[in-house]
């Protein structure tokens, strides 16, 4: 199967995974985390063993984004915070 096959498959999937994470009022953030999903996918795609489905892979990249995404989030609240102080 090839990257774009990949690609139209599963971004609805991936879309709707990290939506239903983030909350329906996100769905700008939703779309810039399926794009980063499918980019580091892209990317990485030589290292997926086929252990488990695309799917599954797709969803852990996606998984692993977001928390990133958050992690971002929360240090850059905590940044203006201190700022305040």
């Amino acid at each position: 199967m090839d990257f774009e096959s990949i690609y139209k498959a599963y971004r609805q999937d991936v879309f709707q995974y990290i939506t239903s994470l983030t909350g329906a009022n996100s769905l700008d953030a939703a779309e810039e985390l399926s794009a980063e999903t499918f980019f580091r996918a892209f990317t990485g795609f030589h290292s997926f063993r086929g252990e488990a489905s695309i799917k599954t892979w797709l969803f852990s990249i996606a998984r692993n984004v977001l928390y990133e995404y958050l992690r971002a989030c929360l240090e850059s609240l905590q940044k203006r915070k201190k700022g305040v102080k």
